[in-house]
């Protein structure tokens, strides 16, 4: 009881104080959280999507490649078949 009776108008206020501070803090750090769950979401999308797009893009250019490596030996194969039968 005396410690009741021993608080002081500004222990209570600074107590009061405190506890807000607490619930504020609390509120900030839980829709931080929810945020950065959110960005964590977009970054992992955004992640994906760059890792379809270079995996397309090494698709194709291996494609291509192959298509430059194929026409000189597909181009000399008709050519020599052209010869051998004979232009005419």
């Amino acid at each position: 009881m005396s410690q009741i009776v021993a608080a002081t108008p500004r222990k209570l206020v600074s107590g009061r104080v405190s506890l807000m501070l607490m619930f504020a803090t609390a509120a900030v750090v839980s829709a931080t959280g929810v945020m950065a769950a959110g960005e964590v979401a977009t970054a992992i999308t955004d992640l994906q999507t760059q890792t379809i797009t270079n995996i397309g893009l090494v698709v194709t250019a291996a494609f291509a490649v192959l298509v430059v490596s194929l026409v000189p030996d597909i181009g000399l194969g008709l050519a020599k078949k052209w010869i051998k039968k004979g232009a005419s």
